[in-house]
């Protein structure tokens, strides 16, 4: 009776002993498949994360490219618009033989309504829209405007029919309601009928120049800027690094693109050639303009 009691004790004790190993041997199981579960799961966060960076540098490149490409086309659009005025004295055409005189140091010429280098170039017009004389001046130094625009003393003002023009310096402003009675500082050599138009004489250098800020990286930020005629400086686009710029001679009715020390004669350039470079952080590219003048 013992030995069976004894025997049925080791039965059960087998039994037990077999269902400890079984549970062993699926825990050890789990535990490789968890390793396994995640090991993989960091290979693909390392790949998901890998894809949000390049993404994110492709999206931070994108946003620096139209960023330049903004600045390229706003310098462009300036820089345009400006050749397109030189040389521009309202109703008249600018030409050798027409009678421009100048009562100012500044003049206006068809030599020199527009000059430069290979780095800064010089544009000189009247501005527009213009003042009116609003009855025919009573004799050569006192004129009476309208208040399209507001005449200061010491403006240099060129004033022409279509027929006659001249240059001129403000000595005397009165401001009065609807119009100005402005004198010049020299008499003028005709008096000038009604509807004649008035206008501010615009000379203004582009060139670039370096700022006083810098980038991220800590370099210095270089722009494009615009000198007037009473020598302030005005900061127009950041971020453009360089200028080249070439001219276009006509040559007896020849064509050739020279270099600024090629000029022998600025009335002769019929088009100007602008390369910008710029830059931002790593990223640096080029544009190329041209324009008739």
């Amino acid at each position: 009776m013992k030995k069976i009691v004894m025997l049925q004790k080791q039965k059960k004790r087998v039994v037990y002993i077999s269902d400890y190993k079984i549970h062993s041997q699926q825990i050890g199981i789990t535990i490789i498949e968890l390793l396994f579960s995640l090991s993989l799961s960091l290979i693909l966060i390392a790949i998901v994360f890998d894809i949000y960076l390049a993404s994110q540098k492709s999206l931070n490149t994108q946003s620096v490219l139209n960023a330049l490409q903004d600045n390229a086309t706003q310098a462009i659009s300036i820089l345009k618009s400006e050749l397109h005025q030189a040389g521009y004295i309202g109703c008249a055409k600018l030409t050798v033989d027409f009678p421009l005189v100048s009562h100012s140091a500044v003049t206006l010429t068809p030599e020199n309504k527009m000059m430069g280098s290979s780095n800064k170039i010089t544009i000189k017009y009247a501005s527009f829209p213009t003042n009116t004389l609003l009855t025919n001046m009573q004799n050569e130094t006192v004129m009476i405007l309208d208040e399209m625009n507001k005449v200061m003393v010491g403006n240099i003002l060129l004033i022409s029919d279509c027929q006659h023009a001249e240059i001129f310096k403000v000595q005397q402003v009165k401001h009065k309601r609807y119009q100005q009675t402005v004198m010049a500082d020299t008499p003028l050599n005709y008096r000038y009928a009604a509807n004649a138009e008035v206008s501010q004489l615009k000379v203004n250098h582009y060139f670039i120049a370096k700022t006083k800020r810098k980038d991220k990286l800590g370099n210095p930020i270089y722009s494009l800027f615009s000198e007037d005629i009473k020598h302030r400086k005005h900061e127009l686009v950041e971020g453009i690094q360089q200028i080249i710029i070439s001219y276009t001679l006509n040559r007896d009715g020849i064509l050739t693109d020279v270099s600024a020390q090629e000029v022998d004669s600025w009335a002769k350039v019929a088009g100007v050639g602008i390369e910008l470079t710029l830059k931002e952080l790593h990223l640096q590219k080029t544009w190329f303009m041209y324009t008739k003048v």
